[in-house]
Order: C-alpha cells, then sequence, then structure tokens
C-alpha cells in the first residue's frame, strides 16, 4: 500500500481536481440554467433544493461518530469492533431513511403550499420534493461506510468516481434541459446520478475492508449509546450550520423576492466553489488527527494542527484576494445581463470574507472533535446562530440582500475568529500566540497587496483577460507565505517537496 502522505497528496490531489471540474460545470450551468428555465423556475429549484438539504440534519451528527470511531477501530486493528459500530450505523441510517420519506410526504402537502402561490408552479414543487427527497433517503444507508474510506485515505477514487458522475449528468441536463425539458427532468438526472455514486461508494468501501461481516450479531446496544453520545454534540453543529447557510436565502425569499433570490444565489454559489476547492484540499484533518490521537503522538498532533490552521489562510487569502479584486469583472462575464451585478458583487465580498473566515477555523473545530471536547464548538454554535438569526430580523428589512449576508456571515466569523482560539487554549499543549501573530502580518501583507492592485484598476472584459492578474495575485500572495511559516515548517515543507521531485 502507498505511504500515508502520499494517498492524502493524492487524495487531496483528485478532491481539487473533482471540486475544480465541478465548480466549472457550475460556471457554465447557472446562467445556462437561468436562461433556460427562467428565472423564476431556477429560484423554485434553489427553494426546494435548500428545503431538501435542510433534511441532512437528520444524518444527527452521526457520521462523524461513526466515521472517527471506525477509522479508529481500523488503524488499531480491532476489526470486530469495527464492524460493530459499521452495522450498529447501517441500521440507525436505515431507520432514518424510513423517516425522511415521511418528511418528505408532509413536506409535499405542507411545505410546498408556503413557497408558492399558483396551482401549476405548487405542482412542480412537489415533484421536485418528492424527487429530491428520494434522492437524499436513498443516500443515507451509505453514511455507515466512511470511516473505511477515511481510514484506509481512499478519497482519491471516490473524488474520481464523483468527477465521472458529475461530467455525465452536466451532459444529460445540458441535453434535456436545451431541448425543452423543464426543471423536473433537472431533479430525476441528479436522482439518478446519486443512486449510481453512492451504490459504487458502498461497494468501493466494502472492497476495501475485507473484514466487513454484515450481520445482526455485530448490533450492540452499547454502540449504539456510544455513538449517540459522541453525536450529539455533531448533531447541534450540523443544525446550526444548516440553519445559517440555508436561512439567508429563506429570509431573502420572506422579505424581498425571488428575483433577489436568484441575485444573492449567484453570490453564494461562487463562494461556496471556493470552500469547496479549500475543503477539498485541506479537509482531510479529520482521519489524519485520529491517527496521532489514537497512536499517543500528541506532539504530531499539535504540529499538523497549526500547520493546516496555516494552510487555511493561504488559501483565504488567495480566494479573497481575488474576489476583490477581480469578483465584480468575473460576475459580468459570467452572468452577463441578467442580475444585478453591483449586488451580487457587494454580497459575494461580504459572503467571501466571512464563510472563508470561519473555514480558516476548521482545523480547530476538528482538533476538538478528535479530543473529545466538541461540546465546545456545539455551544459556540448556538450563540453565533442565534445571534444570527437576530441580526437577520434588524439587517435584511434595512440593507437587503447585504444584510443576509451581513447576518449570517459576517457576524459569525466575528463570533469564530474570537471564542475559539480561546476555548482551544484550555486543551491545546502550545503557546498559540507566536502562530497568531505570524497569520495577522500575513493578512495585513495580503490587505496590502489588495490595496496595490486596486489602484492598479484592471480593465476585465473577457475570461482571458482574467489569467494575467489571477496569476499575479498567485504569486503575490504566495512571496508572503514566507511570512507566516515558521524555519521548522518551512524545513518541512522543502524536504517534502524535495522528496516529491526525486
Amino acid at each position: 500500500m502507498p505511504k500515508d502522505s502520499n494517498l492524502l497528496v493524492r487524495g487531496a490531489s483528485a478532491r481539487v481536481l473533482q471540486t475544480l471540474i465541478n465548480i466549472g460545470i457550475g460556471f457554465w450551468m447557472l446562467p445556462f440554467l437561468i436562461t433556460n428555465l427562467g428565472s423564476a423556475d431556477y429560484a423554485l429549484w434553489v427553494l426546494v433544493g435548500s428545503v431538501i438539504s435542510s433534511y441532512y440534519i437528520l444524518d444527527l451528527g452521526l457520521t462523524q461518530a461513526v466515521t472517527r470511531y471506525v477509522a479508529k477501530h481500523i488503524y488499531r486493528k480491532e476489526y470486530d469492533l469495527a464492524n460493530n459500530i459499521i452495522n450498529t450505523a447501517l441500521l440507525i441510517y436505515s431507520l432514518l431513511a424510513v423517516i425522511i420519506f415521511i418528511i418528505i410526504i408532509f413536506a409535499v402537502f405542507y411545505i410546498a403550499p408556503t413557497l408558492v402561490e399558483n396551482a401549476k408552479e405548487l405542482r412542480t414543487v412537489q415533484v421536485l420534493f418528492i424527487i429530491s427527497g428520494l434522492s437524499l433517503g436513498l443516500e443515507f444507508p451509505s453514511k455507515a461506510f466512511p470511516g473505511i474510506i477515511n481510514a484506509y485515505m481512499r478519497f482519491d477514487t471516490i473524488a474520481a468516481v464523483r468527477t465521472l458522475g458529475n461530467i455525465f449528468s452536466a451532459i444529460a441536463i445540458y441535453f434535456y434541459i436545451s431541448t425543452g425539458y423543464g426543471v423536473v427532468s433537472l431533479a430525476v438526472i441528479v436522482l439518478l446520478t446519486n443512486v449510481c455514486t453512492t451504490g459504487f461508494f458502498i461497494y468501493y468501501s466494502v472492497s476495501l475492508f475485507s473484514h466487513l461481516e454484515i450481520s445482526k450479531n455485530h448490533i450492540y446496544k452499547k454502540d449504539i449509546q456510544e455513538i449517540f453520545h459522541f453525536s450529539k454534540w455533531t448533531f447541534i453543529v450540523d443544525l446550526t450550520n444548516i440553519l445559517k447557510s440555508k436561512m439567508d436565502i429563506w429570509f431573502i425569499a420572506a422579505y424581498l423576492s425571488t428575483s433577489a433570490v436568484t441575485v444573492y444565489y449567484v453570490a453564494v454559489r461562487l463562494t461556496d466553489y471556493a470552500c469547496q476547492i479549500a475543503t477539498q484540499a485541506l479537509g482531510i484533518t479529520g482521519p489524519i488527527f485520529t491517527k496521532y490521537y489514537a497512536q499517543g503522538e500528541l506532539k504530531k498532533l499539535n504540529e499538523t494542527l497549526i500547520f493546516f490552521f496555516k494552510l487555511y489562510l493561504i488559501v483565504f487569502a488567495l480566494i479573497f484576494t481575488g474576489f476583490y479584486t477581480l469578483g465584480e469583472s468575473f460576475l459580468i462575464i459570467w452572468v452577463k445581463g441578467t442580475i444585478d451585478h453591483s449586488i451580487a458583487y457587494q454580497s459575494l465580498i461580504i459572503l467571501s470574507l466571512g464563510r472563508l473566515a470561519i473555514l480558516s477555523c476548521n482545523p480547530f473545530n476538528s482538533y476538538l472533535m478528535t479530543i473529545k471536547k466538541h461540546k465546545y464548538t456545539a455551544y459556540l454554535s448556538i450563540l453565533d446562530t442565534t445571534i444570527a438569526i437576530g441580526l437577520a430580523f434588524i439587517l435584511i428589512p434595512l440593507y437587503g440582500a447585504l444584510g443576509a449576508a451581513l447576518a449570517f456571515s459576517a457576524s459569525v466569523a466575528v463570533i469564530r475568529l474570537i471564542a475559539l482560539p480561546i476555548i482551544l487554549h484550555r486543551f491545546i499543549k502550545i503557546i498559540l500566540a507566536p502562530t497568531f501573530l505570524r497569520a495577522f502580518i500575513f493578512l495585513l501583507y495580503s490587505a496590502v497587496i489588495i490595496v496595490l492592485l486596486e489602484s492598479y484598476k484592471f480593465q476585465i472584459t473577457s475570461w482571458s483577460q482574467l489569467i494575467v492578474p489571477s496569476v499575479l495575485i498567485f504569486v503575490l500572495i504566495m512571496l508572503g507565505t514566507f511570512l507566516l511559516f515558521d524555519a521548522y515548517e518551512k524545513r518541512k515543507i522543502y524536504n517534502f517537496i524535495q522528496e516529491k521531485f526525486k
């Protein structure tokens, strides 16, 4: 088997490539769908999608608990214990899938009528609920297996399969939508794609873990209690995260209009794409932290925490500098004259600043979860969600879409950046002050770069004209990383690169 470092690099690269391809598809697909479906039907698709995706909360935070315990037992070669967790999780998720189907029926008759007014749109929304809910419910049992993928670090294969699925899905959507089929065909294609990729995920997980046994004899009450004991806090975190990521759209639909939803959603999608790149490249701290913690290598655990925090800061600086400098031109070229680009750009700046800052705290959240102190993350999530919802009632009527971005993104970021380091300081046995000082200097350097680039005022009217300033931003920000890493980290990076070239 390849070394862990090779698997991690390969997996991270494959996940980034998957995300870039998905973003490329999304860039092309969003204006295509708005043009061919119309702003009203596209807004219906967005609203139904936001409601259906909120049903992921029925995961109850179990996925992270199951993943953690399965990976830990496989690392320790405790295969019977791993089987116990997998079988117990499979039973729980199968029951949750049944609950999802029941809730979808409720949504068809009671939630759908609240989203639209005329009868034609109501029928469309009801069909979308049924198909999208079926897609979600069929996916749930597979949540018993991600710990296997994490333990063997085979993110590369899963990323490749999902990339192929998204490509075929995009081709099918283009064909059917361009030939006159409506938004319902979109939901059907997504359903079929999810069924195929989920089926492969289960097959591949089973093939990796040769010791897997599916049997009721591996289901124990104590494992159910252990999983729920760990997951109750992740459930709260997941619930609050879903509320913060969906309620801005619901508030805009309630206070403003469906056309405002479309404008705001353009900024949301662009921000989400950026966050997806960062997550796919760096969102592998869970298995790494779990491995070091399970093996008692706390020094490596702490060093890895600091290193990943700095990597997230680099991604933050790169993306935000690009958005601030080139974002408005990008939006004009991308969506052309179909939306209010000024509002979309302003929303993009606030959303990206907040969400990327929140994302930079991911290593802290992952660390607290690894050492089973994630209840503090849950408390913090309750606090910032409550504040965000309260601010939404004040800011959205005053500032519209910008108020939503301020309430659900910027305010949450401020709270997280202040509170999480304080919480972490209670449990981590290293001094964080030098790290935060280096982070501050690096971000100050990035702010200077933004000011200098803004004074130049790039004139961009085509995709090709984005290349030179994008490369310039990348080079300037990467030069600033010398301010971020200390001598030990620079030496480790140099040795790693040197080894890869050899």
